[in-house]
């Protein structure tokens, strides 16, 4: 491997190591790596395509955040960027003024060209160690397959929730969607089966809420939405009529104020 490319590659997995760099660049490495496995260049927006859809399958993988694919396109000079309109070039300190809405052809800068093997290699194995599922996104997952399992497939379309009662944000849920109905006091949490899976919604964000530390972050929200086949904008819905529910973090921002002082 070039010398230069290794010590590129070193500062790659140091910056992801300290968390300087967020692992969806990591991610975007492979994509480019695994796209380039017949050529020895993508289209951008190929590469964007390919990525898209290899993320559906990662949890908590938010590839449609452009800021990881712009870092390790700007920050680490492994690139070649050819604009297809006028072939115009960018490498080095022009890919800072890339326009992310242009179509490319990339490719890894010249001198590198005959080490995209290594890179291949050496993206896979830095991805099998330090990518993967997030572990608070782990827990979410084990949280969806305690409450819904395989049983998301009886509704494949989004389906509009029902709320109840919906003239007052301030008002306490009840202790379960459904209203008691087998939810007794030293039963098990879990629904019973015969519930459609998204009735179980205000468990699972109760839940989700404590494992990401007080708040929802937005591919929570989503992957919840896509567990329990109901339209995102549903899912946000509920957490702004229900007050417990954060979708930004508590603190200097946000403040918990408490509803029962003198």
């Amino acid at each position: 491997m070039h010398t230069e490319l290794a010590t590129r590659l070193a500062q790659i997995e140091t910056d992801l190591r300290n968390g300087t760099l967020d692992r969806a660049a990591l991610f975007w490495l492979t994509v480019f790596a695994d796209a380039t496995a017949s050529a020895d260049s993508v289209r951008s927006d190929h590469w964007v395509e390919q990525g898209l859809a290899a993320a559906a399958d990662i949890p908590g993988l938010d590839a449609a955040n452009l800021a990881p694919r712009r870092d390790l396109v700007t920050r680490y000079n492994l690139f070649r960027f050819v604009r297809l309109k006028d072939n115009a070039e960018f490498s080095g300190a022009s890919l800072a003024d890339l326009d992310w809405q242009r179509k490319y052809r990339v490719s890894l800068r010249p001198e590198f060209a005959w080490d995209l093997p290594e890179l291949r290699s050496w993206a896979e194995a830095r991805w099998s160690e330090l990518g993967g599922v997030d572990p608070q996104f782990a827990a979410l997952e084990a949280v969806l397959e305690k409450y819904v399992g395989g049983k998301s497939a009886a509704h494949p379309h989004p389906q509009p929730l029902s709320h109840e009662g919906e003239g007052s944000q301030s008002q306490t849920p009840a202790p379960s969607p459904s209203e008691g109905e087998g939810w007794g006091e030293g039963e098990s949490s879990q629904a019973p089966d015969s519930l459609p899976p998204r009735s179980y919604l205000l468990e699972i964000l109760h839940d989700a809420q404590a494992i990401f530390g007080g708040w929802l972050p937005r591919p929570a929200v989503e992957r919840i939405a896509a567990a329990l086949a109901v339209p995102q904008a549903e899912v946000y819905g509920v957490t702004e009529f229900y007050e417990m529910f954060y979708t930004e973090p508590v603190g200097r921002k946000v403040v918990r104020v408490c509803q029962d002082a003198p």
